[in-house]
């Protein structure tokens, strides 16, 4: 709960700090995104097949607040993303947050209660933490597509 409480006060705190590059508009639909996005996640992975859990296995109302790191997250990757650098640069970066997603969730799972693999297993998340931020990638073109032609 303490690792959970933590990372959702800091990302929201350098979600709030760092310079924006996102409308609210943007920042909006792609935080909604990445909640729906956890949610279908965790419905399928989580409740369908029973592969991990938020605390304990079951849903309770305490996974959904696990939720609320997603936006934060996703407002940080998208702001800080190097759109106009070139490819190889771009993919050291998904990389990079690939790395560091997979260190979060081996320390949530090995380092406090916030993750329990019930089948799961941490191999199994190394192609998919760059194939969500790449969907999130294309998520963010769509919604500044759709706004353009207002």
């Amino acid at each position: 709960m303490i690792l959970m409480c933590c990372t959702i006060i800091v990302a929201l705190i350098l979600s709030w700090r760092i310079p924006k590059k996102l409308s609210r508009l943007e920042m909006y639909a792609c935080s909604i995104f990445s909640i729906y996005l956890a949610l279908a996640a965790d419905s399928i992975l989580g409740g369908m097949y029973h592969l991990y859990a938020y605390f304990k296995p079951g849903v309770e109302l305490i996974d959904y607040a696990a939720i609320g790191i997603y936006p934060a997250i996703s407002i940080l990757f998208l702001n800080l993303f190097p759109f106009t650098r070139p490819f190889l640069w771009k993919c050291s970066y998904i990389m990079g947050w690939t790395v560091f997603s997979l260190f979060y969730e081996w320390s949530a799972a090995n380092f406090s209660s916030l993750f329990l693999y019930t089948g799961w297993k941490i191999g199994f998340s190394v192609p998919i933490y760059p194939l969500l931020f790449v969907i999130q990638l294309l998520n963010f073109k769509l919604v500044k597509k759709l706004i353009s032609h207002r």
